[in-house]
């Protein structure tokens, strides 16, 4: 076994942390029911409404033949999933019967982004109680129409903050969409089974700290704080009760000057990675995907890039080999063309030390099918579009 005080190299726990994320090929999702297997392990997808919709991305990302409308009927359809407010206070699609952890563990970061909680009846003001009101005659409405409904109904006017207010305390939540525009319902309407109440703050930040661990593998303080939106010594606070339960521990890596924690149950994974094969593989990421928010703070350390100045256009190139694990060697700019439907490449951005043909072709291969995705067509604004650098 793996002993705390073995030194272990960063490109294993990359490697692991692919693993997790499901992009390594050997564990890519090939149907519906995969999707919640995937949202599940990786700790939920942030709503993305910038370019691509990045969270269609990610599954695309993870998947062998991935399908746009098996994550809204298990949104919408099946409520198998729901999305919340969770997570550094973004819009993140989760599983749903995990949500009252997610909820409970992350209302202290809500509070702190300024959103005030009303969480028992006898907090509600009128406002409140009008817009609930409303959700339970009409059911689903954007919020343009609860407006709408709330002027005529009961001549006032919603204020957005009330409105908020009852998102945030678990009351009402997303439940659809009306073209692009949200609707909204009540969470005991539409989502009966899920108490988001049920489990306690404690038990929920230990739950959420555990599966950040496991879905990236080893991670410092820091890290998890900025995963979560917690502060550092809240962080430092939940790990070290879970180490006193012996729920993690603490291995030293040759690359990274912090502490490093893992769950106990993930050292043996972790020291299996040695002997297995290397497999190449390159692939197009989201700016907004996962893997980068959970290495966002080691990014340029571990993975060698870094997203300062980058606009979301720009999509991170994942590659892997066997000579220097999971990299991400460059990226590439994209321009939508609707009216042509044509992805145009603006530049891929490449690594000098990845500039082999092997690795363009793969870059290439996998763009094409990203255009596919996407029901357009790749073209080259020129014809070597690779920058190096």
């Amino acid at each position: 076994m793996l002993e705390r005080d073995e030194v272990i190299s960063d490109k294993n726990c990359r490697t692991m942390c692919l693993i997790r994320q499901h992009l390594f090929p050997k564990v890519y999702g090939n149907n519906k029911e995969d999707v919640l297997k995937v949202v599940k392990n990786i700790g939920g997808l942030l709503w993305g409404i910038v370019v691509y919709n990045s969270h269609f991305i990610e599954l695309w990302s993870r998947f062998q033949k991935f399908q746009r409308n098996w994550l809204d009927d298990l949104l919408y359809d099946e409520k198998k999933l729901l999305e919340m407010h969770v997570l550094r206070v973004g819009l993140r699609i989760i599983v749903a019967e995990e949500a009252p952890y997610y909820f409970q563990a992350t209302r202290g970061v809500i509070k702190r982004a300024g959103g005030p909680l009303i969480c028992r009846h006898e907090d509600m003001r009128q406002v409140h109680k009008n817009i609930i009101y409303i959700l339970e005659k009409y059911e689903a409405l954007t919020f343009a129409e609860i407006k709408k409904k709330y002027w005529i109904k009961l001549s006032g006017i919603i204020p957005r903050i009330a409105f908020e207010q009852l998102c945030h305390s678990g009351i009402v939540l997303r439940v659809g969409r009306k073209g692009i525009a949200p609707l909204f319902g009540l969470v005991n309407h539409f989502f009966p089974d899920v108490d988001l109440y049920s489990v306690s703050e404690n038990d929920a930040k230990e739950w959420v700290a555990l599966k950040c661990l496991e879905a990236y593998g080893p991670l410092s303080t820091q890290d998890a704080a900025h995963w979560v939106g917690w502060t550092v010594n809240e962080t430092e606070e939940v790990l070290q009760k879970l180490n006193e339960k012996e729920d993690i521990t603490t291995v030293h890596i040759k690359e990274r000057e912090e502490k490093q924690w893992i769950r106990s149950e993930d050292i043996g994974f972790l020291e299996e990675l040695v002997e297995q094969d290397r497999e190449d593989f390159t692939q197009i990421l989201s700016y907004e995907d996962e893997l980068m928010n959970g290495y966002s703070l080691r990014l340029p350390s571990s993975f060698g890039y870094s997203m300062r100045g980058l606009h979301r256009q720009h999509l991170p190139i994942l590659n892997n080999n066997e000579e220097n694990g999971p990299q991400i060697i460059g990226d590439t700019k994209l321009k939508p063309d609707s009216k042509e439907k044509m992805l145009i490449i603006k530049g891929i951005y490449l690594r000098k030390d990845y500039n082999n043909i092997d690795v363009k072709n793969r870059i290439e291969e996998r763009l094409e099918e990203f255009a596919s995705f996407h029901s357009a067509k790749l073209h080259r604004e020129r014809s070597d579009p690779y920058v190096l650098y």
